[in-house]
């Protein structure tokens, strides 16, 4: 999926609307907080943040057309920012570390580096040296199949534009 702190609000509303039990206060309260922490990139001085997405998470239409449409636009402006990288791993790469779970990088001047990690209990932040040097290891495995950051973009606005004709 888009990692939480890139997801519109309607896209995250669909993925946490499929946990089984979820309530519509639960999800609301869910998606709020999701929002709040995109803040993050609003800071004079944000983070920098990677993102290497499995080439599956376009056409996976959570939500249907708009949505996915909504979503793979918003993936775009963000990329616009200059602390912010996202690239696509090719699904024909097959099997990469990727699929071991998702987690992303942050960095930022004067301040230990950070990992996020993402599963299907909960996300975490952590500054670890040993964790975050771990998930560093995995990102290289993986960012070494990704396509080039104008690659990325122009796959992200090839689906985008076929979510527009479905």
């Amino acid at each position: 999926m888009v990692p939480g702190l890139l997801q519109t609000a309607r896209y995250a509303r669909a993925i946490l609307a499929a946990e089984p039990g979820a309530t519509e206060q639960w999800i609301e309260e869910a998606v709020e907080t999701r929002l709040r922490r995109q803040s993050v990139f609003e800071r004079n001085d944000p983070p920098m943040y990677w993102a290497v997405l499995d080439e599956c998470v376009l056409l996976r239409p959570v939500d249907g057309k708009e949505v996915m449409r909504e979503q793979l636009e918003h993936l775009l402006a963000m990329a616009e920012r200059p602390n912010i990288s996202i690239q696509v791993v090719p699904l024909d790469v097959g099997s990469t570390a990727g699929l071991l779970g998702g987690f992303s990088l942050a960095r930022s001047e004067g301040i230990p580096d950070h990992i996020s990690l993402e599963d299907a209990a909960h996300g975490s932040v952590t500054a670890h040296e040993e964790a975050v040097r771990r998930v560093s290891v995995r990102y290289d495995a993986i960012h070494k199949w990704a396509h080039p950051i104008h690659m990325s973009q122009r796959l992200i606005r090839e689906v985008a534009a076929r979510y527009e004709h479905q």
